[in-house]
C-alpha cells in the first residue's frame, strides 16, 4: 500500500501546486483537496496514454506520476513562490496553535477529524477479506463490485489495452472508466485490489466533502452552513427512519435493540417504497467513478461561481473581440473549468451532462451574453469541447451499446403505484420543504440573494427532466442526475439551517429537530 499512498500524494503535489494558477484565494484545505482530484485525475488519463504505448507496468505508471508532478515548474514564477510560502507559513501558525487551542479552534478539529475518520470506516468497509472469502459492508455494494473488479482486474491482470468489454468480449468498452483504471494503477504498483479501491475511495471522498465545505462557504458566506453542507450530503435520506420507529413500537426490546436487530435499509428497498438511497451508501461508495465526477463537478462549480461574479468593466471604446477573447485566454480559470468538464465522459457520464447543462443554464439566469461577458464562455466551451469531443469518439469505437436504451419518456420516475406527491416526500424527507422554504424566506431581507437564487434554480432542471424521462436502460440509475439537483440544493438547505440556528432558542429548538430529520434515515 506504502507505494500507492506515495503516488496519491506526489500528484497531489503537483495538484495542488497547479491551482496557484488559477483560484489563487483558495484555503489551504480546498487547495489540498482540489490538487488530490486533478492530480488523480492526470495520472489517470496520463497514466492510460502510457499503458497503452508501454503497458500496464510499475515503470509506466511512475512515469505518468512524474508527469502529473510537472506543475512544480510553476515554482519558476516569483508570486507563485510567494502565495506558496504565504500559504505554509500560515499552516505553519495553525499547526503551533494546537498547542494553545481555543474553543472554536478544538470544534475545528474535531470536526475535520470525525469527517475523516467516518469517510475512513465507511470506505473500509466496501471490501474486506475473511478466511472463507470475501465480503461487503454494504449491501448495495452487491450489483456493483463485481462489475468494477472485473473492469479494474482487466487493466490491472489482463493487458486490457485498448479497453475491451470484460463482460462482452471483442466489443468496443464504450463505459466511463477512469475510476477503475486509477484502481489498477495502484495494483500495478504493488497494492492488492481491496486497498487499492480503499486509497481511491478514502482520497476522492476527503476531497469531495472537503471542496463541498468551500463551495458552499463561498456561495453563502457562512461558515456554519459550510460545515453543515458536507453532512446533509453523506446522511441524506427521507422519511424512512420511522420504519425503525415502528420496529420498536411492535417489538419489545426498545429502540436500540429495534436498529441492532434490524437488517432494513432505511434509506432505499430494492422491492418496496423507499427508492432514493443515501448518497454515500447507495452511489458514492459503490461507484467511484460518479465520486470522482462528482469532486471536479464542485470544483468546476466553484470555479464557474468566481467567473459570474466577477463585476463588469466599462467597455474601452478601442476594445475588440479578438482582444476581449485574448484576455479571457489570459485568465485560465475557464479554461480549467472546461478541460474538467471535458474529461468527464470518461470520468462520469451522466456528470459530463449535469455540468454542461447547469454551465449553459447559469449562462441564461445571470445574461451571459452581455458584451464582453460571452467571450470567457467561448473559451469555456471551447476547452469543453477539445477534450470532450475527443474522449467520446474513443469510448464510442466499437461499442455494441444502443442509444435508444438510454432514452425514453418515464413520468414520476421509480413511483410505482404510490402517488408521486407523497413518493417524493417519504422518499426525501424535509429536503424539499426545508429548499423551498429557504428561497421564500424573508425577514429584515430574503435568506437566498437573487444571485444565489439564479444560482440554485438550474439545479432544479436535474429533478424535473430525470421525473420526465428514463436516462438510462435501468430507470432507478436516474438517481446518478437526481443526485446531482441534492448537491445543488444542499448550500440552500444549509444556509436555512445555519439561520435557524443564529437566531434565539425557539429557532434553534428547530434546527436541530430538522437536521434531525434531514439526516437520520442516512446516519
Amino acid at each position: 500500500m506504502i507505494p500507492a499512498i506515495a503516488l496519491v500524494l506526489v500528484v497531489t503535489l503537483g495538484g495542488t501546486i497547479a491551482t496557484y494558477a488559477f483560484d489563487r484565494a483558495a484555503p489551504a484545505y480546498a487547495r489540498l483537496a482540489t490538487g488530490a482530484l486533478i492530480g488523480l485525475t492526470a495520472l489517470g488519463f496520463i497514466g492510460f496514454v502510457l499503458a497503452l504505448l508501454l503497458g500496464m507496468t510499475p515503470v509506466s505508471q511512475g512515469i505518468a506520476a512524474a508527469v502529473a508532478l510537472a506543475p512544480v515548474l510553476l515554482l519558476r514564477s516569483p508570486s507563485i513562490r510567494t502565495a506558496v510560502r504565504r500559504d505554509l507559513e500560515a499552516a505553519r501558525d495553525r499547526l503551533g496553535s494546537i498547542a494553545r487551542p481555543s474553543s472554536r479552534g478544538l470544534v475545528t478539529v474535531a470536526y475535520g477529524l470525525a469527517i475523516a475518520v467516518g469517510a475512513w470506516l465507511v470506505a473500509d468497509r466496501t471490501l474486506f477479506e475473511q478466511a472463507d472469502g470475501l465480503y461487503i459492508g454494504n449491501v448495495n455494494n452487491l450489483g456493483d463490485l463485481p462489475y468494477h473488479l472485473q473492469i479494474t482486474a482487466s487493466f490491472a491482470y489482463g493487458d486490457n489495452f485498448p479497453p475491451q468489454n470484460p463482460v462482452f468480449a471483442g466489443s468496443g468498452f464504450s463505459y466511463h472508466y477512469i475510476a477503475d483504471f486509477l484502481a489498477a494503477v495502484f495494483v500495478a504498483v504493488g497494492t492488492s485490489l481491496r486497498d487499492g479501491m480503499l486509497i481511491l475511495t478514502v482520497t476522492a471522498g476527503l476531497a469531495l466533502l472537503a471542496l463541498i465545505h468551500r463551495w458552499t462557504r463561498d456561495l453563502t458566506g457562512s461558515a456554519v452552513a459550510a460545515r453543515i453542507a458536507p453532512l446533509l450530503l453523506a446522511f441524506s435520506g427521507g422519511l424512512g427512519w420511522l420504519v425503525l420507529f415502528d420496529e420498536a413500537r411492535r417489538g419489545e426490546s426498545g429502540l436500540v435493540a429495534a436498529f441492532a436487530a434490524s437488517d432494513a435499509r432505511y434509506t432505499i428497498d430494492p422491492e418496496g417504497f423507499w427508492r432514493f438511497g443515501n448518497a454515500i451508501t447507495t452511489l458514492l461508495i459503490p461507484q467511484r467513478g460518479l465520486l470522482l465526477g462528482m469532486g471536479l463537478a464542485v470544483i468546476v462549480f466553484t470555479l464557474l461561481w468566481q467567473h459570474l461574479n466577477v463585476p463588469d468593466e466599462p467597455a474601452s471604446p478601442t476594445a475588440t473581440w479578438r482582444r476581449g477573447l485574448r484576455d479571457a485566454l489570459t485568465e485560465p480559470r475557464m479554461v480549467v473549468a472546461g478541460v474538467l468538464t471535458g474529461v468527464l465522459p470518461m470520468v462520469h457520464i451522466h456528470t459530463f451532462a449535469v455540468v454542461g447543462g447547469t454551465a449553459f443554464l447559469w449562462g441564461i439566469a445571470f445574461r451571459e451574453w452581455r458584451a464582453g461577458r460571452w467571450l470567457p464562455w467561448v473559451v469555456y466551451v471551447a476547452s469543453t469541447m477539445a477534450v470532450a469531443v475527443p474522449l467520446l469518439a474513443w469510448t464510442a469505437r466499437g461499442s455494441q451499446a444502443s442509444i435508444s436504451a438510454f432514452f425514453g419518456l418515464e413520468l414520476g420516475w421509480d413511483h410505482g403505484a404510490h402517488p408521486l406527491p407523497w413518493f417524493w416526500l417519504a422518499n426525501t424527507g424535509a429536503f424539499i420543504p426545508a429548499f423551498v422554504a429557504a428561497l421564500l424566506w424573508r425577514g429584515d431581507r430574503p435568506l437566498v440573494p437573487r444571485r444565489l437564487l439564479l444560482y440554485a434554480l438550474p439545479f432544479v432542471v436535474w429533478f424535473i427532466v430525470p421525473n420526465v424521462l428514463r436516462l438510462a436502460p435501468w430507470l432507478w440509475d436516474n438517481i446518478k442526475v437526481f443526485v446531482y439537483w441534492w448537491l445543488g440544493g444542499v448550500p440552500i438547505v444549509a444556509l436555512l439551517l445555519a439561520r435557524l440556528w443564529s437566531d434565539r432558542t425557539g429557532p434553534r429548538i428547530a434546527a436541530v429537530a430538522l437536521a434531525v430529520v434531514l439526516m437520520a434515515a442516512g446516519a
